[in-house]
């Protein structure tokens, strides 16, 4: 079974309203990045909710990765603005 373009949105719905619910909390928002990166393209979106996560867990487990990650899309975004 294909995932479709709906699934993907619903899941993005899903972290959005999980952040509604504990937005201090950094799980939905890296959840929300990677979706957005991976699935969506949605670069700036995503650079905005791994700095989000850092900045509420900035010594979270995978800190280092998320940091990489971030300095990648950012990357990604700079080499579309030339």
């Amino acid at each position: 079974m294909a995932i479709q373009l709906s699934d993907y949105q619903m899941a993005e719905q899903s972290f959005k309203k999980a952040i509604q619910l504990k937005s201090s909390w950094a799980l939905p928002y890296i959840n929300l990045a990677f979706l957005q990166y991976e699935q969506l393209e949605q670069y700036e979106e995503a650079a905005n909710h791994f700095s989000k996560a850092l900045s509420l867990n900035p010594k979270m487990k995978n800190h280092i990765d998320i940091k990489k990650m971030l300095l990648h899309i950012k990357n990604i975004i700079l080499s579309k603005t030339k």
